[in-house]
């Protein structure tokens, strides 16, 4: 049996006006140390769908898609640029299971700790304790 998933990021512009807005997706990069705004075609890139000003990006790869976006939205009577987003990836690494061996004596408090998985950007860390975790605990430390 093999797992799959599904990847997606959504980027919404919205504009209002009449007649409706067209949107374009742009992404930003430098060629001659000049910045140049790429224009994103979903009839030429598979991986792109502009709907409604919506950009989405199927399965987007950090070497790739990462980077600086921004939309223009368009009627007759003008256009609107957006403010610059900025997509970028991150990862948490997988906890390491082995660690010294703890003691404790019976009835006395005990702090465990491990130590956190490598991650990027910054990670919030939060404790948290349920009937599961304290039979656990408790066979832990042969309460019993």
């Amino acid at each position: 049996m093999t797992s799959s998933y599904i990847s997606f990021n959504f980027s919404s512009c919205l504009a209002g006006g009449w007649p409706a807005p067209t949107y374009e997706w742009y992404k930003e990069g430098y060629r001659n140390n000049t910045l140049i705004a790429f224009i994103i075609d979903p009839l030429k890139e598979s991986k792109f769908t502009i709907s409604g000003g919506t950009l989405i990006i199927d399965n987007p790869t950090q070497t790739e898609d990462r980077g600086n976006y921004h939309c223009i939205a368009s009627n007759e009577h003008g256009s609107v640029i957006s403010e610059t987003v900025s997509l970028s990836f991150g990862y948490i690494g997988e906890f390491i299971p082995a660690r010294a061996i703890e003691s404790a004596r019976q009835y006395w408090g005990k702090a465990i700790y491990c130590d956190p998985p490598q991650f990027f950007p910054g990670l919030f860390f939060l404790n948290r304790f349920s009937e599961i975790s304290v039979e656990v605990s408790i066979y832990f430390f042969g309460f019993f």
